[in-house]
């Protein structure tokens, strides 16, 4: 697996090394720095020397790379390097690492480390768990680091910050090494990614499911790609140790189990598969806090808008535009922003805004198109547009000539709809206290590369 993990700064220097497995020297970040870094040509994130390969991230003015000399999953890889990332920006308090952050908070990087790899493997990534076995990084200059620095706590041991700190850091991770293996909420544990005793004065579950939208068109109707990319966001706010349970809708589609609609489904690792195989149920355990549970992708999908526009040319230099956008989905369902983004020809000087049956329209002449807005788009509704443009006299025939029509654009949100067709069917929360939790549930739909050909 991972054999080595280095952190560069822009210049090429190493910050962080440590060597999890045998099989290379430290000296192979020299390689590293000589054949990428320093390197003016386009990189690819994998450079294969010999039989040993470095697959590294960028970020900011850092570069977080791993070695590794066996014939490694990439992607798992690369999904390392990225939680791992997403790791130190959490406990860190930060969106953007940098150099002095790197080195203020050493110690911390090689403490992460060693718990989320074992021998170059990678293991339990769960913030909550981590949390449990890591001290929290005080941000360096705070009040609150100079207050622990500047003080020996009762137990004798200095603070972190302080003189010692780094020794007595070691110590109580040895100590912490030797608990573990006794305790039975450790990260080897059968659910490592949440620990006992939480309380909480309000029990309650939200459970988010958000919805990006992809459609292409052609120019005579015909559906080039519909795809819906789903993501199931949950914050829980529970006591004690809670099994949570859901399920979808039972038809959708034509379909008659949900499983036969999702694709490409990713579960947290707090999900029973064996249970979501066999009854099509999503069972859980889940950590405290907010946390992805599960992403999908739906091919067959619900249209939310349906465009028809009807462009002309003409020999006096003037294009018309004749458009109409029908929304798909019920009437008690509104969007509350529809933004329609109209291209028009090269050499665009002046737009003529017709007739509009609701909303906005402006020319943005430098970005060389027509914004036409909807404050709010009721479902079962038609909405119109009518406008016409004037290009610039010289070059005009030439600039109509050459417009390759790019397509028509439309952003929105849909609240309390999806259009994959699922549903939360039910949710429910089992703790063996027997207390009432309240459950609240949300749907979100969303562009995110809504085109139409005409």
């Amino acid at each position: 697996m991972i054999t080595a993990f280095f952190i560069f700064n822009q210049k090429g220097d190493v910050i962080i090394s440590k060597l999890l497995r045998e099989g290379v020297r430290r000296n192979v970040a020299d390689a590293f720095r000589i054949q990428v870094i320093t390197s003016s040509e386009v990189r690819s994130p994998v450079l294969t020397l010999g039989s040993t390969t470095f697959l590294h991230i960028k970020h900011g003015s850092l570069w977080i790379v791993a070695v590794t000399r066996s014939n490694a999953d990439a992607s798992l890889v690369f999904e390392f390097l990225n939680k791992f990332l997403s790791l130190m920006l959490n406990f860190l308090g930060t969106t953007v690492l940098d150099e002095n952050t790197v080195k203020n908070n050493f110690t911390f990087i090689y403490e992460l480390l060693d718990e989320t790899t074992d021998f170059g493997f990678p293991q339990n990534m769960e913030i909550n768990g981590l949390k449990q076995n890591i001290s929290v990084p005080v941000a360096y200059g705070s009040s609150d680091f100079l207050r622990r620095s500047s003080a020996v706590p009762s137990s004798g041991i200095p603070a972190s910050g302080s003189a010692g700190g780094f020794l007595a850091r070691a110590g109580t991770l040895r100590r912490r090494s030797s608990a573990a293996l006794s305790s039975p909420n450790t990260s080897a544990g059968a659910v490592s990614w949440r620990h006992a005793g939480i309380k909480h004065r309000r029990n309650e579950v939200f459970l988010d499911v958000f919805e990006d939208v992809s459609l292409l068109m052609s120019v005579n109707g015909t559906i080039l790609r519909s795809v819906v990319d789903g993501r199931i966001m949950m914050n829980s706010k529970l006591s004690g140790m809670p099994e949570c349970s859901f399920g979808f809708n039972k038809q959708s589609h034509g379909q008659t189990s949900a499983q036969d609609v999702l694709k490409d489904c990713k579960f947290h690792q707090c999900v029973d598969l064996q249970t979501f195989d066999r009854d099509q149920l999503i069972k859980f355990i889940p950590p405290d806090g907010e946390f992805e549970l599960m992403t999908y992708r739906v091919e067959d999908v619900d249209l939310p808008f349906k465009v028809n526009a009807s462009v002309t040319t003409f020999a006096n230099k003037a294009v018309e535009y004749s458009i109409s956008i029908s929304s798909n989905f019920p009437a008690k369902v509104g969007s509350s922003m529809v933004v329609m983004r109209i291209p028009t020809p090269p050499g665009t000087i002046k737009a003529h805004i017709g007739k509009l049956s609701s909303g906005k329209a402006k020319f943005i002449a430098q970005e060389n198109l027509i914004e036409w807005k909807i404050f709010h788009f009721n479902g079962s509704v038609t909405q119109t547009f009518k406008a016409s443009v004037d290009i610039a006299s010289v070059g005009s025939q030439e600039s109509l000539l050459a417009w390759v029509r790019p397509p028509i654009s439309v952003n929105f949100s849909v609240k309390m709809h999806t259009f994959s067709g699922l549903l939360v069917n039910f949710l429910k929360v089992n703790e063996p206290s027997g207390y009432n939790a309240v459950k609240w549930v949300k749907y979100l739909s969303q562009s995110k590369s809504y085109e139409v050909r005409y």
